[in-house]
């Protein structure tokens, strides 16, 4: 089965800043790559196999998520979310300054990451994951009344636009917010412009192929004669291309597979994520002008990789509050990309919805 697929990866942008500069470079001070590449390449194959042929999806903001949820579990809820992100303790609070450090701006690039948590004014919650959230994710903690749903998604969903540069309206609708007990939100918005921007006078329509033998008529962005780093592997028969931003701590990378249908979800796709072998040539570049958003339900995903007890009624959540029954019922994201002749604008916006079904029965 092949598919073609637009990912985006905000490891991608972590990989050339994965601590914060004042942070050691061991491997003890990095969340294992082999992870983010597993959790990457898993989402990938699972959003493929749905019949999603163009996606984007933001591993990082789940993860931010997933690890918050993790502050307050226990027994297998816990181990299930750790163990699939393949992280200890250690490497959990790295995850939080990894979130933390991506704050930046510089006037030619901007990178935020917020977290924020909405808690019932008549639920119970432990000072400790308050604590946590505040001081460790930096996330500031609301106390709402979920018994007016329209007014808190109204809260919630200005928040959000106003963190993503008004480019995420609407995210949660007032019928979501049924029995719930807390809310938890991350969003991640990037905006860069290119090292060399493409002039536009060079746009035009050419053939992009969206499977061998069927094409359609797209905006392609071209330079000619440009230096990039630029790998051809022929053993994955897979062109990548790295183009940076006029921030060197950001670069993206584009992948080309030889053949016109596309990337084999047979073929080993961890190897794209973790290629090292880049030179600088002088090549000729044409890539699509475009722009891709998604909403995407995440709990199905989790689900067949292992993370199952977190969304059932035996989930082990005392460390957020002492009632029992707390249970995470939705774990949804959107996201999107656009790509212009000036640089990349993205944003992605991840939430995770908390109910007791003892306490609303």
């Amino acid at each position: 089965m092949k598919c073609t697929a637009a990912v985006l990866l905000f490891e991608i942008i972590l990989a050339t800043n994965s601590v914060s500069n004042d942070q050691s470079d061991s491997d003890s001070e990095k969340v294992p790559l082999e992870h983010d590449v597993k959790f990457s390449v898993n989402i990938y194959k699972f959003l493929a196999t749905k019949g999603k042929k163009n996606f984007v999806v933001s591993p990082i903001s789940a993860k931010l998520i997933l690890s918050l949820i993790a502050e307050g579990a226990a027994s297998d809820t816990l181990s299930e979310i750790t163990e699939y992100l393949g992280i200890t303790q250690h490497e959990q609070d790295l995850i939080a300054r990894i979130g933390n450090s991506l704050n930046d701006s510089n006037g030619v690039c901007q990178i935020v990451s917020a977290n924020k948590v909405y808690i019932s004014d008549d639920y119970e919650v432990n000072e400790t994951f308050n604590y946590t959230s505040l001081h460790k994710y930096n996330s500031t903690v609301e106390v709402v009344d979920f018994k007016t749903p329209e007014k808190v998604s109204v809260l919630i969903n200005e928040w959000v636009e106003d963190h993503s540069n008004g480019k995420i309206q609407n995210l949660i609708h007032a019928a979501e917010l049924h029995a719930a007990t807390i809310i938890l939100v991350n969003v991640i918005y990037f905006s860069a412009t290119w090292a060399k921007q493409f002039r536009p006078k060079n746009t035009s329509e050419e053939k992009f192929y969206t499977s061998k033998g069927k094409h359609k008529e797209v905006l392609m962005m071209k330079m000619s004669r440009h230096t990039a780093s630029f790998w051809h592997s022929k053993e994955l028969e897979v062109k990548f291309l790295q183009l940076p931003f006029t921030t060197e701590k950001f670069t993206m990378t584009f992948i080309l597979p030889d053949a016109k249908d596309g990337l084999s979800l047979q073929a080993p796709i961890e190897k794209y994520l973790n290629h090292k072998e880049f030179s600088m040539r002088k090549v000729r570049i044409s890539i699509p002008k475009f722009s891709t958003e998604i909403s995407l339900d995440l709990v199905p995903f989790l689900k067949q990789e292992g993370i199952k007890t977190l969304f059932s009624s035996s989930a082990d959540l005392t460390g957020v509050s002492p009632k029992k029954g707390l249970s995470v019922s939705s774990l949804q994201q959107k996201v999107l990309i656009n790509v212009t002749e000036k640089g990349v604008e993205a944003t992605s916006a991840t939430y995770g919805k908390q109910i007791s079904s003892i306490y609303h029965t």
